[in-house]
C-alpha cells in the first residue's frame, strides 16, 4: 500500500508530461501540414533581416520575405540565407502545394 502512495504522484506527473509532449508534437505536425497545403504565386515586396540576441549576447539573424500574392494577400515567409541572397525585390515566387518552400519563377 505504501508503494502506491509513493508512485501515485510520480505516475500522474509522468502522464501529464507525456500528454504535453504528445500535444506539442501534434501542434508541430498540424503547422507543417498547413504550410505544405498552401499554394500561391506572388511578388517579393520587401526583404527583411531581423537581429535577435539571446541571453548570452549571441546575435542571430532571421531572414524573411514580404510577398504580395496574386490573390491580393500580403504574407511573410521565413527563408534560409542562401535563398534570401539569391532573390531580390520584384522577383516572382511560386509555392506549390505539397512543397515546403517557394521557388523563384522569374
Amino acid at each position: 500500500m505504501e508503494q502506491l502512495v509513493v508512485f501515485g504522484p510520480m505516475i500522474l506527473c509522468c502522464s501529464c508530461f507525456i500528454i504535453l509532449i504528445v500535444l506539442f508534437l501534434v501542434l508541430v505536425i498540424v503547422l507543417i501540414k498547413k504550410g505544405r497545403d498552401q499554394s500561391w504565386t506572388g511578388t517579393i515586396t520587401k526583404k527583411v533581416v531581423n537581429d535577435t540576441e539571446d541571453e548570452d549576447g549571441h546575435v542571430s539573424q532571421i531572414y524573411s520575405l514580404n510577398i504580395h500574392t496574386d490573390e491580393g494577400k500580403d504574407i511573410k515567409v521565413g527563408t534560409a540565407v542562401k535563398f534570401y541572397s539569391e532573390v531580390k525585390v520584384g522577383d516572382r515566387l511560386k509555392k506549390e502545394k505539397g512543397k515546403s518552400w517557394p521557388e523563384k519563377i522569374s
